[in-house]
């Protein structure tokens, strides 16, 4: 039995917004109408949502569902754009700001592709657009994956495609002064070594008073290498795999 595409964005959308309400009016439909085209999918696939009153809430079938759900309606707009010739769909990349190196890279890309059609946005944070790259308002997130704090999603890849030069600002009386670089192991290992003696040395509530005639060094911090001599893939892009059929989105 085939799938009605109308009724898979009924569900997308209803999954997405998790209130009847708001799907419909996505879709600019009645409430009425989204309800009949759910009513008629899980009549074939089975039931996807448990209707509580908080809201929708997918079930294990609507889970799996969902995911393949959002792939069948991305190749159905694909192919009715290509069918209509209608020109290539940009590609949507979120960075965090104009003074993000990301931004940069994505300028000097459309100067050495100028045939290529970017549209940028900028979310508040990664996790937000991560959502947006999940319901397929996005086609690329941007961001630094360790403070994430949670896997990926299932259906997402993650890249990495440049780093962030950071220094550190230490006393040139320091021990750490004489050195050409620093790495950040170096600088756990000084505060666990000294963390004991700072608390002996200055009760709570009592600050060590500044020296406004001490002079600072700033050197550069290197990040700590993994087993396999690399950096290890913090700042990344997190895109969809290639298979998407999302066209631009899968390059």
């Amino acid at each position: 039995m085939d799938l009605d595409v109308a009724q898979v964005r009924a569900f997308v959308a209803a999954a997405d917004h998790a209130t009847l309400t708001r799907a419909a009016a996505e879709l600019y439909l009645s409430q009425q109408a989204l309800s009949k085209r759910l009513a008629r999918l899980e009549a074939t696939v089975g039931t996807l949502f448990d209707r509580r009153p908080t809201g929708l809430e997918l079930t294990a079938r609507g889970r799996r569902f969902l995911p393949v759900a959002r792939e069948l309606l991305a190749t159905a707009d694909l192919a009715l754009a290509t069918a209509r010739d209608d020109p290539p769909a940009p590609l949507r990349v979120d960075v965090w700001g104009h003074l993000h190196p990301i931004h940069a890279l994505v300028q000097a890309f459309t100067a050495d592709h100028p045939e290529a059609v970017v549209e940028l946005s900028m979310r508040r944070n990664l996790p937000q657009a991560l959502t947006a790259l999940a319901r397929r308002e996005i086609d690329v997130a941007t961001g630094n994956l360790a403070n994430l704090g949670e896997p990926l999603q299932a259906g997402l890849a993650a890249e990495l495609i440049t780093g962030t030069r950071l220094a550190a600002l230490v006393n040139e009386r320091n021990e750490l002064a004489v050195h050409d670089a620093v790495r950040a192991q170096d600088l756990r290992r000084r505060r666990h070594r000294h963390a004991h003696r700072r608390r002996l040395a200055h009760p709570r509530g009592r600050r060590r008073p500044r020296h406004s005639g001490e002079s600072r060094a700033l050197l550069p911090l290197v990040p700590d290498l993994g087993a396999q001599g690399r950096a290890p893939a913090r700042p990344g892009a997190v895109r969809e795999p290639a298979a998407s059929g999302m066209g631009p989105a899968a390059g």
